[in-house]
């Protein structure tokens, strides 16, 4: 329904526009040599009316690696609808932006004045209709037609919230520019800007340009040009700031002219106290005026060259291009090439161009183009024409023109799934085949088009994987190889999907491990594995405690087949206690029946409670009471500092005692406290 629903969208919007009377189509076949070997088919489809007019323009992708096929058929980019006046001007713009399923939609509507100037463009922009216009484009001209102002308004919900930005023109009497002015504003306030203003000769050759941003000559450009005899540019400097009276001269651009050359020299000395060369262009031109070898060259502090790019250009007999070369070298980075190839047809349209790139990396384009008008029907086959033995083919099929429904009639039917459909699958040969598709529309026309696939042979090879380890949660369970195949690399996917290159991995969940063997031809083999591992033991001695002195706790690690404490018992519990003030930790290992481990800790608390005396081997003796503390020192000790600090670290008493000296903790609110006297410490817990 949604799609029924944005189908009728696009009629409403563009009712006024006829069925294409011509359709070109380019297929670009485009793959790069990495890891995985991904390829991708790029198809774009304009459709044109009776008058030669572009009313749609569609861009897809489809995309596979050469092992598993990622897409089953071409995906939507963009789809861009134009809608023209009477005059045939563009009237309606509308662009749907295709994320997966998540369409995105951008329209524009124009409007002109009498003599065919634009001077508004609204924006419209969302994912649902109808759409906000949130951007406006106003224009203004002189009575001569130039362009004097632009103007971007911005709005949200067509609520005007602020002016983005603000453009003018100004021209002398001979409709020269010589002034541009750029106003950013925000909240109707303009905060910075850019001047440009430029002079001009009596042969209407450009003398100066100066860009000045904030008005002012801070983070401002001038350009200086130098011409000769012939009107030929022949010299110009920029200036990229100044001081308050003079501009500071940063690089010069000068240009020679020997026959069809032309060599451009950039000079990081403009003021003439140096010489050294940036950069050299050299163009070499034919008698046409076309450049058909250009090579730059950029210099390295006068000491050598350290980078050259070359490009070369080769024409046919009326001008058009086929054949174009760039290459660079040098540091830094590696070497580049590019090589394209132009074809024609008797009318000399483009047919044909293919790119064999190298950059760090290789990858290559293949692009063929297509005319098909309402009485021609077109199918054109993509496919990646080398596949493995046991994987399938993958292609993609454009069918335009012709009336449907279409019957298909594959030839030979071998290692296909159904000859009669237009997707067939196509797997499990090791031979070379050629295919061919005959397309036949309702009213009998026909349309063909081939493939000629070659088939890896099967190159399986066994593999043992070992699993070593207790297979449980938690534990030290892995997987390996027995041995790895000469010529063949392999890695390991994951049940969480992340990738492993290591022959022995942890087997850390339940799920499939597969591991991938790719032979010298890049086809790759499955070896899965399905690992069932059982849940750790569950294992809690409970939450941390205190207790009081002499008290006993019993510990119970719960049901399990093993146990070791930390204590050295074997058994599921253990007793604790202790006659003086301490913390003490307790941990313990269990394994359950199917051999899985696991662990918990805890920390049992002993303090003095009330009533309880703490006896230190250094003859102190402390008594707590309900609301008092005993302190009995022995005759070495005869006074000593006392300080008690509760459970958030704040001293609450801190005195010095002597002998027999009781300390008062009536006014002391219940809780647990530390107290400190001497060497020793305690702890003790008061109740109310």
């Amino acid at each position: 329904m949604k799609q029924l629903f944005t189908s009728l969208l696009f009629s409403m919007l563009f009712s006024n526009i006829s069925f294409a009377d011509s359709t070109t189509v380019k297929m670009c076949y485009y793959e790069e040599i990495s890891f995985p070997y991904y390829t991708t088919i790029n198809k774009e489809i304009n459709r044109f009316d009776s008058l030669g007019q572009l009313i749609q323009n569609e861009t897809f992708v489809f995309e596979f690696v050469t092992w598993n096929q990622v897409d089953t058929a071409f995906r939507l980019n963009t789809r861009t609808d134009y809608g023209y006046t009477f005059s045939g001007l563009l009237d309606t713009m509308l662009q749907t932006q295709m994320n997966f399923n998540t369409p995105y939609y951008l329209r524009f509507n124009y409007l002109y004045n009498v003599s065919g100037n634009l001077i508004q463009k609204l924006r419209f922009a969302g994912g649902t209709f109808p759409l906000d216009s949130n951007l406006r484009t106003i224009y203004q001209y002189d009575s001569n037609n130039n362009l004097i102002t632009e103007s971007e308004e911005q709005y949200v919900s067509n609520q005007f919230f602020w002016t983005s930005i603000l453009y003018r023109w100004s021209y002398d009497s001979l409709d020269r520019n010589t002034e541009s002015r750029t106003i950013n504003y925000q909240n109707n306030i303009p905060h910075d800007s850019l001047i440009d203003t430029y002079n001009y000769s009596t042969s209407d050759k450009i003398l100066s340009k100066k860009e000045l941003a904030y008005a002012t000559i801070l983070d401002s450009t001038y350009f200086d040009y130098v011409y000769n005899l012939n009107d030929s540019l022949i010299k110009y400097t920029d200036y990229p700031n100044s001081t308050s009276t003079y501009w500071i001269p940063f690089r010069t651009y000068e240009y020679l002219f020997t026959g069809d050359s032309t060599i451009e020299l950039i000079l990081n000395c403009p003021d003439t106290t140096c010489s050294d060369t940036l950069v050299r262009n050299t163009i070499v031109r034919d008698s046409g005026g076309r450049s058909i070898n250009n090579l730059r060259e950029e210099y390295d502090g006068g000491n050598s060259w350290f980078t050259t790019r070359i490009e070369t250009h080769a024409y046919n007999v009326i001008g058009n291009i086929v054949d174009y070369y760039e290459h660079q070298s040098g540091s830094p980075g590696c070497s580049t090439d590019e090589h394209i190839t132009y074809d024609y047809n008797s009318f000399n349209d483009l047919i044909h161009t293919h790119t064999n790139s190298y950059h760090c990396n290789e990858y290559s384009s293949d692009c063929y183009y297509y005319n098909v008008d309402t009485d021609s029907i077109l199918v054109l086959i993509d496919y990646n024409d080398t596949t493995c033995s046991n994987t399938s083919v993958p292609f993609v099929i454009t069918i335009e023109g012709g009336t449907p429904p279409y019957q298909y009639d594959w030839t030979p039917g071998n290692y296909l799934s159904d000859s009669t459909v237009l997707h067939p699958s196509i797997s499990n040969f090791d031979t070379t085949l050629t295919y061919t598709l005959l397309v036949t529309d309702a009213i009998g026309r026909t349309a063909t088009d081939s493939m000629k696939l070659f088939g890896y042979p099967d190159l399986y090879v066994p593999i043992t994987i070992t699993a070593f380890g207790i297979p449980c949660e938690n534990n030290s369970f892995s997987l390996t190889l027995d041995s790895i195949p000469l010529n063949y690399y392999f890695y390991w996917i994951l049940p969480n999907s992340s990738t492993l290159y290591n022959d022995t991995i942890q087997a850390a969940y339940s799920g499939n491990y597969n591991l991938f063997l790719t032979d010298s031809n890049r086809c790759k083999y499955s070896y899965p594995t399905n690992v069932n591992l059982f849940p750790s033991p569950l294992v809690s001695l409970g939450a941390d405690t205190t207790v009081c002195l002499n008290d006993t706790v019993v510990l119970f690690a719960g049901n399990f087949a093993q146990y070791s404490w930390n204590t050295g018992t074997m058994s599921d519990t253990i007793e604790v206690y202790s006659q003086t003030p301490s913390t003490d930790t307790f941990f313990v290992y269990v394994t359950d029946t199917n051999g899985c481990t696991n662990s918990d800790t805890i920390s049992v608390s002993f303090a003095v409670c009330l009533g309880q005396d703490d006896i230190y081997t250094s003859g102190i003796k402390v008594t707590v009471y309900q609301k008092q503390i005993q302190v009995e020192l022995p005759s070495s000790i005869p006074s000593t500092e006392f300080t008690i600090i509760d459970f958030s670290g704040r001293v609450v008493i801190d005195l010095i005692i002597h002998d027999h000296q009781s300390i008062d903790t009536s006014n002391l609110p219940a809780g647990i406290y530390v107290y400190h006297l001497e060497n020793h410490s305690g702890k003790f817990q008061k109740i109310d």
